[in-house]
């Protein structure tokens, strides 16, 4: 549960933040403080998958979408993250709207690389 929340938590941000960007006149402080926040989310992301906490490798039901890849890789898991946290913190920290644009874009491709390798997406069971 935490995990999800945490995640909506950063992809209600990260909406906003790319919405935003794509328009003109936005607030750049205002933006880069959901980035900041994003990457305080990030550095605590990684810290809720303890081992025990593991989803089953059968068919059995699960009710996360974290991919077992998750603790099979941790090291590789735990690296994406820390990444894409300091990539947050450095659109926070960004001189100017072009710099700040550029960082969110590169965030985002972490975030999608990231899922497409660590999150699992069942598909729609037939009616």
């Amino acid at each position: 549960m935490a995990r999800k929340l945490l995640m909506e938590g950063m992809e209600e941000d990260m909406m906003v933040v790319e919405l935003s960007v794509e328009g003109t006149g936005f607030k750049l402080p205002d933006l880069q403080a959901r980035d900041y926040s994003m990457n305080r989310l990030l550095a605590a992301f990684p810290h809720l998958f303890p081992p025990q906490t593991k989803p089953p490798t059968d068919a059995s039901p699960s009710s996360t979408s974290a991919s077992p890849a998750i603790w099979e890789n941790f090291d590789d898991f735990y690296g994406k993250v820390m990444a894409a946290a300091m990539t947050a913190f450095d659109a926070g920290q960004a001189a100017d709207a072009d710099a700040f644009k550029a960082q969110v874009k590169l965030l985002r491709a972490q975030c999608d690389t990231c899922h497409a390798q660590y999150m699992k997406v069942d598909s729609p069971s037939p009616p």
